[in-house]
């Protein structure tokens, strides 16, 4: 999993570029990827069909860690970094507990498999990948804007 998260972000940021706009594709495509990852861990039954899927949901997961942690950087003041970095890692920490819960709440309650709980859970993520392009493509003249005169409006 660690090959993944390494060469994610860097070969996204060679592929789309460090704008901001950009930044926010490379998230969604991250989503995207995470997603696809997960789905593809419920059909595995082979070590090479497993690391190919653990590697290209690390890829995604790699790509959205840093390139939030970049957009971040360049758009929050600095006054106010600290705070801002320190709820994102806490609501990072929150939500993966979230979901590691309810991955085994669903196993235990309601008896599911461990293939059924990976595909809910990846269509899950496509269902957030579909959200945050619909939010990249009505934002995306706002962020134009923003790059262009550091204002949104």
């Amino acid at each position: 999993s660690g090959l993944g998260t390494g060469l994610g972000p860097l070969l996204m940021r060679r592929w789309l570029g460090d704008s901001k706009k950009r930044l926010m594709l490379g998230i969604s495509i991250g989503f995207f990827l995470t997603a696809t990852g997960i789905l593809g861990l419920g059909f595995v039954n082979t070590l090479p069909a497993f690391l190919i899927a653990t590697f290209v949901r690390t890829f995604g997961t790699g790509t959205i860690w840093v390139f939030s942690a970049v957009l971040l950087q360049i758009m929050v003041p600095d006054h106010v970094k600290g705070r801002v970095f320190g709820f994102e890692f806490a609501a990072l920490t929150l939500t993966e507990s979230i979901s590691v819960l309810a991955a085994g709440y669903t196993q235990d309650a309601f008896g599911w498999s461990l293939v059924t709980v990976s595909n809910t859970f990846g269509w899950l993520g496509i269902v957030v990948f579909l959200l945050l392009m619909i939010f990249f493509l009505t934002t995306r003249d706002k962020l134009h804007r923003y790059e262009t005169n550091g204002q949104f409006s």
